[in-house]
């Protein structure tokens, strides 16, 4: 995995070519094409290391790994959750926002709301169901009570209450095919899961060095620029 220490002989180079713009006096040409060959070199290293599909892979960790610190959910079961959702339309983000929806309103049950307590219980869940229950589960207990729901008035309402408003008319589209389609969803979500917590611990890690290795390139840059600067006056 690359690594911000591998930049040390890319500084190296780039203190050469600092040196070099210095001494060079008027030989612009020369020193520009030293600058040039510099770039090029690092150019290739990073589009030979951070190509389009470790761009992918570090997208999809990152966030996920996010995700999981945010939902209480394991990035296992948040990849298969996010299969399923992006299947009917729904992003990464807005299956976060339903979760969080959801344990806020789970929250409310156990703090003895009648609205909260109302939504659930359209849907069979108890406050003994919920204790203790994880966030993972209740979810895809929810998901499977609103594909079973015939009465499409109330599998909206409870959607929402238990949602929100605009998230729950979003959870509607997964749970459309019925129990039969959510089943076969979620089988497709199980043979296309790929990420493990592990790989998506690696990508947030990948990422976060990425970023310091962009800022640390943006500073040659910067340094390069104002040692040629002097010579082109």
């Amino acid at each position: 995995m690359a690594n911000v220490g591998d930049l040390s002989v890319l500084l190296t180079a780039n203190d050469q070519a600092s040196a070099t713009v210095k001494s060079a006096g008027g030989n612009i040409k020369t020193t520009a094409m030293n600058i040039g060959k510099t770039y090029a070199v690092l150019g290739g290293i990073i589009a030979g290391v951070f190509g389009a599909s470790v761009n992918s892979f570090m997208e999809t960790g990152d966030k996920l790994h996010k995700m999981s610190l945010r939902t209480l959910i394991s990035v296992e079961t948040l990849e298969r959750l996010h299969h399923i959702a992006e299947l009917s339309g729904t992003s990464l983000d807005m299956l976060g926002n339903m979760v969080i929806r959801m344990k806020d309103n789970m929250q409310l049950v156990t703090e003895g709301n009648t609205t909260a307590i109302a939504a659930f219980e359209m849907l069979g869940i108890t406050l003994d169901d919920i204790r203790g229950a994880k966030n993972e589960e209740m979810f895809m207990g929810i998901l499977e009570s609103l594909a079973k729901m015939t009465d499409e008035e109330k599998q909206m309402t409870a959607a929402m209450e238990i949602f929100g408003k605009k998230m729950g008319t979003f959870v509607l589209p997964i749970v459309a095919g019925g129990t039969e389609g959510l089943k076969q969803m979620s089988e497709a979500a199980n043979k296309n899961a790929r990420f493990t917590t592990e790989m998506a611990n690696e990508a947030a890690l990948l990422t976060d060095e990425m970023f310091l290795m962009k800022g640390q390139i943006s500073q040659m840059s910067a340094k390069l620029a104002s040692d040629l600067a002097p010579a082109l006056v």
